[in-house]
This record gives C-alpha cells, structure tokens and sequence, in this order.
C-alpha cells in the first residue's frame, strides 16, 4: 500500500517524459523521481545521490529538492536512519525549508521531517555557542583577537632567579566585547609556579580588540605564552606570546 502511494505522489508531481526538457541536476533529480515512483529504489538512490554532489553543480534548492527526494526513497527501503540524515542535510543548507505533500506520501514523513528540523536548529546554535579557535590559527576569514592592555606584572629580582628562564601558558576564550570569560581563564601549564597566581589576575584585567569572523566581532579560544628571563641578578624581563 505504501509503495503504491509513493508512485501515486510522485508521478502526480512530475511527468515521465520530464527530463526530456531539463539538463543537469534537475534532470538528475526528475530521472530519480521517475525510478522512485516506478519502484527501481537502488537506481534511483544512485541519481540522487549523484544529484546532492557539489562537485556536479546545482543550487542548494535543488540540492535540498534532492535530499528531501532521497529521504522519501530511504524511508521506503526501511533505512530509518539514513531518511532523519537525508532531511538533515536537506536542512542544514535551509533551515526554514518547507516541503509540501509529504503526508499525502506517508503520513509519518512530516513529523520525520520537523524532528531533523529540530535537531539541525538544535545543533546550529550550539556551534553558534562555541568559541573560534584561534590557539594555532584561525579558520579562513577569522580575524584573532589582539591584546589591547594588560596590568604590567611586579617581579622581583634576586639570587633565586639568577639565569632563569621561565614559562607559563594560559588558555582563555576572549569575548565579542574583547574581555577574558573568567571561568574560561586556566593555567595550562607552568615552569614558575610562584607567578601564577599574579600572571592569572593580570589576565583577568587585560583587555582585547575582539576576533572577527566576516567582519563580526566574535568569541574565540586563544592562548597567552609568558616568557620570563633572568637578566643577571638586577632585572627580570618578560614578554608575551599570542594574539
């Protein structure tokens, strides 16, 4: 009964002879519709997904078109799964989507269909809650963060550190307004355990020119590298490595 409602739906929305006068993707996606409904499932699997490859052209409506199509056809081969992973991708290049007569195919797609919306949205505000990475280097048109001022550090010369080189490194996720998240701030890892305490308060103070992201001023995980070296037993200098 279903099978014959999958052939009912999709030869109503598209002729046989259809891909007589489309070339490309389109052709593709009405080839695979014609399988679909005529019950050549594997062949028509075959063109989509051949339909939803970048590397063949298309606009990401007509890639939808062809994930929402190969969704269908996986759920009539009982591939539960692979239908939630279709309309994901289908979603994932347009959120907003919206494809009518699924019910009048079956009516358990809709609800299939608005759960991947779910979990799609879902997923694109968590990532739009992560920090950028800037510890190595940032993504292709991400800017890092650049630090603006910090409170100048008190060392204290003398015979314990007399020759002494030192080094500790900080991880902290810089905000869009260029202040350090003090929950982010750690110690990631220190030769000069008796400056740690001073080095993480100056940090917590400093301030930054915010990481861009296409121009947007956004969050971003960066690393700090203090450089402390003896100069003789009169002076201690330090520099600091990062963004």
């Amino acid at each position: 009964m279903r099978a014959r409602w999958l052939a009912v739906a999709l030869l109503s929305v598209v002729p046989v002879d259809a891909t007589a006068q489309q070339t490309g993707v389109p052709a593709l996606i009405a080839a695979a519709r014609h399988l679909a409904a005529t019950q050549r499932l594997d062949s028509a699997v075959v063109l989509l997904n051949r339909a939803t490859d970048a590397a063949n052209g298309g606009t990401d409506g007509e890639r939808s078109q062809a994930l929402v199509l190969l969704g269908v056809v996986r759920f009539y081969q009982g591939q539960d799964s692979l239908t939630a992973a279709a309309f994901r991708s289908a979603l994932a290049l347009d959120t907003t989507l919206q494809v009518g007569g699924l019910a009048q195919i079956d009516s358990v797609l809709p609800q299939v269909f608005e759960d991947a919306r779910k979990q799609v949205v879902s997923i694109a505000r968590e990532a739009a809650l992560r920090p950028h990475s800037c510890i190595r280097r940032c993504l292709a048109g991400e800017t890092p963060p650049r630090l603006h001022d910090m409170p100048q550090l008190v060392l204290d010369s003398g015979p314990d550190f007399m020759n002494t080189r030192a080094t500790l490194t900080i991880l902290l996720v810089v905000s869009e307004n260029g202040v350090p998240e003090p929950e982010t701030i750690r110690m990631s890892s220190s030769t000069m355990p008796s400056m740690n305490a001073q080095v993480l308060e100056a940090v917590r103070a400093a301030h930054f020119r915010p990481a861009l992201a296409n121009g947007v001023p956004v969050r971003a995980l960066v690393e700090l590298r203090f450089e402390f070296r003896a100069e003789g037993m009169s002076a201690i200098t330090y520099r600091i490595e990062g963004p």
